[in-house]
């Protein structure tokens, strides 16, 4: 509470002196404490406009970041510029009506204007619009009989604020443990087509929707339930590149077939779940295994950098990732880290080779010691090149590699018994 001040025999908010000839009667006035709470905008797309509030604070513009009181509202306005259009919001609003942010908590809400021909994709809390020009709407629906039974919309999780426009991530339940990462790339320069690569940690049914919002054309990818998901590099996903070719071609040296597209599910049908041995599986200790959700104290001394992540929360194992390949005239080195901690995903991090801009591994250590005493390590890449990942719990000193052969596309891991160290 603050003082505020006198009223009564006294007045102002100094001191308070009372000549008492008669008796008098003071008033002392309190108020509670107004607190605060940031709204911040950020502008998306390929085109350009502004974004005002009501009450007046935010001009985006200049200003893109204000204070208000905690609990009021703040109406959001968009003016796209000459030769763009507002497409819609992202973050704590969605679609493309009207923005209306009660500041319970700081929020950030993104508004995308697209320059006119680019494509029409809105964000939203379960759609995501790649790459940079917001041209292609990707969604997931998932659909399972684990865990008594589960099915929705997976919620999308834009990774603009970190600079990758080409890529995001989606979660199903938990918002701090993403099991998708999803690219598009443009390939128009090598092979007259647009790209979809994916990887994901589950074996949860679900179906990932890509639309061309441009050409009004659409791909969808189907896992089926109980399956761990097979990454997808397609390079022949859409053949659309003569509607408009405005993206920068993207970093992955991905050398296609003669058939064209690396679609990998054939490749490897006993190999891709032989480290599911617990019979767990992801949406069960989804929200219940994250090491700080179940009381340990913070342990371990790594200590992050650009080519190692530090997971999960606690910072108890460090990630690195090592490359090699022969392709583009034979490249390696160590991939640079991502850590998403400011997007609140402690559990898991992102790696990159030469691109900063397109991630190509989603990397992830969950605390299982309630369900089968062990630390479990998941990962996803969308990558042939040849790897290692290594893994080590600093508390127990203690390691553990993964390999992946040059010219192989990734299996996808979801290692439940990496460490045998809990707690």
């Amino acid at each position: 509470s603050t003082f505020t001040g006198w009223g009564g025999s006294c007045g102002g908010a100094g001191a308070c002196a009372v000549t008492l000839d008669n008796d008098a009667t003071v008033i002392a006035s309190f108020n509670a404490a107004i607190t605060s709470k940031t709204l911040s905008v950020t502008r998306a797309g390929t085109g350009s406009g502004t974004v005002t509030s009501s009450p007046a604070g935010i001009s985006c513009g200049a200003t893109c970041s204000a204070q208000f009181p905690q609990g009021a509202a703040v109406n959001l306005t968009p003016a796209p510029a000459p030769g763009s259009t507002f497409t819609g919001w992202g973050g704590s609003c969605g679609g493309a009506g009207a923005c209306a942010v009660t500041l319970d908590n700081d929020a950030t809400v993104i508004a995308s204007f697209n320059a006119a021909g680019v494509g029409n994709c809105s964000p939203g809390s379960t759609a995501l619009c790649l790459p940079g020009d917001h041209r292609f709407r990707v969604s997931v629906t998932y659909s399972t009989t684990q865990g008594g039974g589960i099915s929705g919309d997976s919620q999308a999780i834009p990774l603009d604020s970190l600079g990758l426009s080409s890529g995001g991530l989606f979660y199903f339940t938990n918002p701090t443990d993403p099991q998708f990462l999803v690219k598009v790339i443009n390939g128009c320069g090598i092979n007259d087509r647009f790209w979809v690569f994916y990887a994901a940690t589950t074996n949860v049914g679900f179906t990932m929707t890509v639309t061309d919002t441009l050409a009004n054309q659409t791909v969808n990818y189907v896992n089926p339930d109980l399956t761990v998901a097979v990454p997808i590099t397609d390079t022949l996903a859409f053949a659309t590149c003569s509607q408009t070719a405005s993206l920068t071609p993207g970093g992955d040296h991905i050398q296609a077939d003669a058939a064209g597209a690396l679609k990998i599910a054939a490749l490897f049908p006993q190999q891709i779940g032989e480290f599911l041995t617990s019979g767990t599986n992801d949406l069960v200790p989804v929200g219940s295994t994250e090491k700080g959700s179940v009381g340990l104290p913070i342990v371990g001394n790594c200590s992050p950098s650009s080519t190692a992540l530090c997971l999960p929360g606690d910072n108890r194992f460090r990630v690195s990732v090592a490359y090699s390949t022969t392709q583009g005239g034979g490249i390696s080195g160590d991939s640079q880290a991502i850590p998403l901690d400011s997007l609140g995903l402690s559990s898991g991090g992102l790696f990159y080779f030469n691109d900063p801009t397109d991630p190509q591994f989603l990397v992830k250590v969950i605390n299982g010691c309630g369900i089968n005493n062990r630390f479990w390590v998941f990962y996803a890449a969308t990558t042939n090149f040849g790897f290692t990942i290594t893994v080590t719990d600093t508390l127990a000193n203690q390691t553990v590699n993964y390999a992946n052969p040059d010219l192989t596309v990734a299996v996808p891991i979801t290692d439940t018994q990496a460490f045998a160290t809990c707690p």
